[in-house]
């Protein structure tokens, strides 16, 4: 994610999803981690789990706005590195 810029959203098709998705779709390749993205309908909300084989480097994030499980999920691959 963007440091300097702060963002909102809550759907895929919000401008910001892509260039933060791509982000982490490239730290869990460099990771060498999987992750899954889960969209709840009845709450509208988002969680994401890293999956690895060393139990440390998983984490499920809480079900929150789309934004920000990627941003907990992005800084959680960032501290991995």
């Amino acid at each position: 994610m963007t440091d300097t810029i702060q963002k909102y959203y809550n759907s895929p098709d919000e401008n910001g999803f892509l260039e933060d998705f791509k982000q982490l779709h490239a730290l869990s390749l460099k990771c060498g981690v999987g992750f899954s993205l889960v969209f709840e309908e009845a709450s509208n909300e988002w969680y994401i789990t890293i999956d690895s084989s060393a139990p440390s480097e998983s984490t499920v994030t809480k079900s929150r706005s789309l934004w920000s499980v990627l941003d907990v999920a992005i800084q959680h691959l960032k501290r991995l590195q």
